[in-house]
């Protein structure tokens, strides 16, 4: 999965295509074993 970027212990990476059927694109933020998940809805300006 192409790493965004790393926060001392924590990566943060994200997945366009995770599994058939198609996934959401999704944002994963990980340290170690544990992991949060998630999904990217939109983007817009403010």
């Amino acid at each position: 999965m192409p790493q965004i970027f790393r926060i001392g212990a924590y990566v943060i990476y994200f997945w366009a295509n995770g599994s058939d059927p198609l996934e959401p694109v999704h944002v994963h933020m990980a340290k170690g074993t544990s992991e949060f998940i998630d999904l990217v809805n939109s983007i817009t300006d403010v």
